[in-house]
């Protein structure tokens, strides 16, 4: 249990100490200076809790924390870093097996094929 007045958490699990995060401060504290713009910062053992400086990386934008976070799902998943899930069947396989999409997802062909025909089907319905 923390003191009374020592902060509170967040709806997404953040423990706020005044008007800031307070893996953000730490983070601000161990680069001597405020997070650049756009930066966040990421806890390597995923526990929002852990606010040790050894457990934060910053991430330069979201888009590179988002990352993080794909990549270490999938090794979880499959042990394979690199290769990504089908939204369709929710399998990891290798990007080579799969069909970029102009969004950035990759799919399987045959199940993104299946999902246009069930699609077509339920709006001829």
């Amino acid at each position: 249990m923390r003191a009374r007045g020592t902060g509170w958490f967040s709806r997404k699990g953040y423990l706020i100490i005044g008007k800031k995060p307070q893996h953000v401060a730490v983070a601000e504290a161990a680069l001597g200076r405020p997070l650049p713009k756009g930066a966040c910062v990421h806890h390597l053992d995923e526990n929002r809790a852990n606010n040790d400086p050894s457990n934060l990386v910053i991430c330069p934008s979201n888009k590179y924390h988002r990352l993080i976070h794909q990549r270490l799902d999938a090794f979880k998943a499959c042990g394979h870093y690199e290769w990504r899930k089908c939204p369709y069947c929710a399998q990891y396989d290798d990007p080579d097996n799969m069909r970029g999409e102009k969004c950035g997802r990759f799919v399987h062909p045959v199940c993104s094929a299946r999902a246009q025909r069930e699609a077509r089907h339920r709006r001829a319905a």
